[in-house]
């Protein structure tokens, strides 16, 4: 009797023994284990740098030298070294640490002049908390008819460019409110026009802006099936069946799928991390790419009123896209048949918790290989079948789905999937000549642009890379 391969399988990002026993070697570019995470902040307090107000704004793998990667001999020592960003908020001073794991020492302790780390986990309900004590603030939701606070989320926004000199050396972020209530989607009634200007340092609101009372949105809009009814007739059932169990393998970090070998991590900054991506060619593994990665996410909104000027967000610099990786769900953020992969990462304080579920690798149907006729009667044709490894982020009213699809010829994609729910402003009337569209009587979708980067380090066959650019183009003398 066989068994099929349809409930799905998760394990942990990573290290210990695989199922059945297997041993799984260490590497170097193995993302840093519960444990490693933390020794690094027991190293860190033992050394004196950090106390209990310090707030450990990342903590990753320190990468070795590419050159000590690739030398690497499987079953030598691995040297670990931990990188910290460390964030001391009374004095609003930024330190980046390395730590050697092994030998329990802090190697480096910098100071970094001018710069603050990404929004930190907790100051989502600080800024709450300090909004919802403001007087002026208190005043602006009055005038809207809204008495119960707690009633109204807060959400921080990195502050932009347009701040005073005096503000730029501060800790300050944006509150934009919405009605929440008893809603699970707060974003569907916008408070339009207030902005708090908040100091995180002081934890005091220090501008606040009100360009005046904009309706509010009275109808709560969930995303429920229920609420969203009626819709379309779902098609019939397709079950995903691999009686056999998946072709691909993985053991650590490592996977090995039809003639492809690579690993991959997942960091707190970036997200997903692909490394010594290699494809074996005649029994002779050619590296492809050393490491590739999501180095940044850039949103600009083109409303110029006061109140969205500044909304131009570096989604992963500035928020960390990688810690907000989302829980994925079998048959329907992934087919039935993926295998999960849960990470572990720390908080601000440098506790490890665990994402279930945050990657999946899956196989999919991959359309026509390849197809020839001989006439009259003699077909040859092949089913391509493709490898997923996915994962997605929540940044607010957005998801980012990020899809890197490894197929039988040889080619790697990346898709990048926008899906979530758009970013409303809350207006007044429809009007004649509106520039924006309208999503409901009193809401409106501001344009605005997804700009997507990534970091390749192509490595075809070796670091000695060129680009070379082939045209096609007529002989001399032809037409």
């Amino acid at each position: 009797m066989c068994s099929l391969w349809l409930a799905s399988t998760a394990l942990v990002l990573w290290g210990g023994p695989l199922a059945g026993g297997v041993s799984v070697q260490p590497h170097p570019l193995d993302p840093l284990t519960r444990e490693e995470l933390a020794a690094a902040v027991e190293i860190l307090a033992a050394s004196g740098r950090t106390n209990a107000g310090s707030r450990l704004a990342l903590i990753a793998l320190r990468e070795p030298a590419k050159q000590d990667v690739l030398g690497f001999v499987p079953g030598l020592p691995v040297r670990r070294e931990a990188f910290v960003v460390v964030y001391e908020r009374a004095a609003n001073r930024t330190f980046e640490a390395a730590i050697d794991l092994g030998a329990r020492q802090v190697r480096s302790w910098t100071e970094i002049p001018g710069v603050q780390p990404a929004i930190l986990t907790e100051e989502y309900a600080l800024t709450g908390d300090i909004v919802r004590h403001d007087a002026r603030w208190q005043a602006a939701m009055r005038r809207r008819g809204i008495s119960d606070l707690t009633n109204v989320y807060v959400d921080p926004w990195p502050a932009g460019e347009a701040l005073s000199p005096e503000e730029r050396n501060r800790r300050i972020v944006k509150a934009v409110a919405y009605y929440k209530a008893s809603s699970h989607n707060a974003y569907a009634r916008p408070i339009e026009g207030v902005i708090a200007v908040v100091d995180l340092t002081a934890k005091r609101v220090i501008r606040l802006l009100d360009s005046g009372v904009v309706p509010l949105e009275t109808t709560p809009r969930e995303l429920d099936e229920a609420s969203l009814a009626p819709q379309r007739e779902p098609p019939q059932s397709l079950e995903i069946v691999q009686p056999h169990g998946p072709s691909f393998t993985i053991a650590g970090s490592l996977v090995r799928w039809q003639k492809w070998q690579f690993r991959f991590g997942m960091h707190p900054r970036e997200g997903l991390v692909l490394y010594t991506v290699a494809y074996e060619d005649r029994g002779r593994l050619r590296p492809i790419l050393y490491r590739a990665s999501l180095s940044e996410l850039f949103v600009q909104y083109t409303d110029p009123s006061p109140a969205w000027a500044f909304r131009n967000a570096f989604d992963e610099g500035e928020i960390d896209l990688g810690r907000w990786a989302t829980r994925l769900e079998p048959g329907t953020d992934v087919p039935t048949n993926a295998v999960f992969v849960s990470a572990v990462i720390a908080d601000d304080k440098g506790v490890p918790y665990e994402i279930p579920n945050a990657l999946a690798l899956y196989e999919r149907d991959g359309g026509l290989l390849w197809k020839h006729v001989d006439y009259p009667r003699v077909n040859e044709s092949r089913r391509a079948r493709e490898l997923v490894l996915t994962w997605v982020g929540n940044q607010g009213n957005y998801e980012y789905g990020f899809n890197w699809i490894f197929r039988q010829d040889g080619t790697l994609t990346v898709e990048a999937i926008l899906t979530g729910i758009v970013l409303p402003k809350g207006v007044a009337t429809a009007g004649p000549g509106r520039s924006i569209a309208l999503v409901a009587p009193h809401l409106a979708a501001v344009p605005h642009q997804h700009w997507f980067n990534f970091r390749l380090d192509v490595d075809v066959d070796g670091p000695k890379n060129r680009v070379v650019e082939v045209d096609t183009v007529p002989a001399p003398g032809t037409s």
